[in-house]
């Protein structure tokens, strides 16, 4: 469908149209497309459940090391290759290992806070149940930010604007 669709397109118009007609030329384009859909479904279903507002730091980690183990499961050297980048990408990120630390803390698997490089009170690690792990959730609140505090707002006092900001950021819509 998107191959015909492409193909009535002008290649004068756009060097993306002359591309994209390019590839799709390619005998093997069915079948690269069929292997990607039949293995890598779960990384998009994974971007857009972990983008879920509200989620729980629980509930996303889960969802990331799912996503993972799925890939482990894909064959041949593109998944073999598709693996070891996502692997490689989470153990240098250290910001995910501590929030790794902090949901086993938070759902009871472990109570050793001392691999937690951050200095964290018990209040602190409270605080990241619904930690965002991605920064669509951060995104929301600049977005709700910036109609709190516009260019002719600035006389609000430090406790309105407080308000203002718990209201916007709890309203459901």
């Amino acid at each position: 469908m998107v191959k015909s669709v492409i193909e009535t397109l002008d290649s004068d118009d756009a060097s993306a149209i002359e591309a994209a007609k390019s590839l799709f030329s390619n005998s093997k384009i069915d079948g690269q497309l069929a292997f990607i859909k039949a293995n890598f479904n779960s990384v998009t279903h994974g971007i857009t459940s972990v983008q879920e507002k509200d989620a729980n730091l629980e509930s996303s980690l889960s969802l990331v090391k799912k996503v993972a183990s799925d890939l482990k499961n894909v064959g041949g050297d593109v998944g073999k290759n598709v693996s070891k980048k996502v692997e490689s990408v989470l153990d240098k990120n250290p910001g995910y290992r501590i929030l790794c630390h902090i949901s086993q803390v938070l759902t009871g698997e472990s109570f050793d806070t001392s691999c937690i490089e951050e200095e964290l009170t018990a209040t602190d690690v409270v605080h990241f149940k619904y930690a965002p792990i991605v920064s669509t959730d951060v995104e929301r609140s600049f977005s709700k930010y910036k109609t709190v505090l516009p260019d002719n707002r600035r006389s609000l006092t430090f406790e309105n604007l407080h308000m203002l900001i718990v209201t916007y950021c709890n309203n459901s819509e």
